[in-house]
């Protein structure tokens, strides 16, 4: 067992872990606010924000791709993916008031989530290299959500 530390605050938690041994999660900083995290190579980087206040990983790939959610500076939650030292928006299926959230990454790279939609409610979503695809009639959300790495 591992002490992976935290950004400075008084805890860390972790989410999930690659074949690589790449840890994310949250950690709360020394200005008591959470931010998502990468630990690779007995160090923990603190991967920022979408420019609000919290941000959160909960997947990441072999690539070391990680994805998860983050509040931007318009206060809203939203589904990111970060990559080669940058955190992109995913956006959502609704409009720029509205919600999403990242729960996992293939090795394709390609994202599984939830966001809010225009119908109204919650739904699944692909990311797949440039948008956000509704899977709202496809899948239960309720039954996990796992992306197949084939």
């Amino acid at each position: 067992m591992t002490d992976l530390g935290t950004l400075g605050g008084g805890s860390s938690t972790s989410t999930n872990i690659n074949a690589s041994g790449q840890i994310v999660g949250n950690s709360y900083t020394t200005d008591i606010l959470q931010h998502a995290f990468l630990y690779s190579g007995d160090r923990m980087t603190d991967l920022g924000t979408l420019g609000g206040s919290n941000s959160n990983a909960s997947g990441i790939n072999a690539s070391g791709q990680v994805v998860g959610w983050s509040i931007n500076d318009d206060h809203q939650q939203r589904a990111f993916l970060y990559t080669d030292g940058r955190m992109t928006d995913l956006g959502t299926l609704g409009d720029e008031f509205e919600t999403s959230y990242a729960w996992g990454i293939n090795a394709s790279g390609q994202v599984v989530g939830e966001s809010d939609s225009r119908s109204g409610g919650r739904c699944p979503f692909l990311y797949s290299g440039s948008a956000m695809i509704d899977f709202n009639s496809l899948i239960d959300p309720l039954s996990g959500w796992e992306i197949s790495n084939a």
